[in-house]
């Protein structure tokens, strides 16, 4: 997949987000991370869905992989 097909999921990601649709929100952003596993934004917006739809676990997990590649990230 090009730069430009990961750029119109990562839109499509986002604008689900902001209409509140977290279940769009995290099967796109899981596509990405299958497609570029060192995607830490990507990994913090499915988080961030998960944690909207009250799966605390799964976002945990996927803050977990975020500190697997940015060790010191904050977010």
């Amino acid at each position: 997949m090009n730069t430009t097909s990961i750029q119109i999921l990562e839109n499509q990601a986002v604008d689900a987000a902001i209409q509140a649709n977290w279940d769009t929100a995290a099967k796109i952003n899981k596509e990405i991370v299958s497609i570029q596993k060192r995607d830490v934004q990507a990994y913090l917006r499915l988080g961030f869905a998960y944690l909207q739809l009250q799966k605390y676990q799964l976002a945990a997990d996927q803050y977990k992989k975020v500190l697997t590649i940015q060790p010191q990230n904050n977010i």
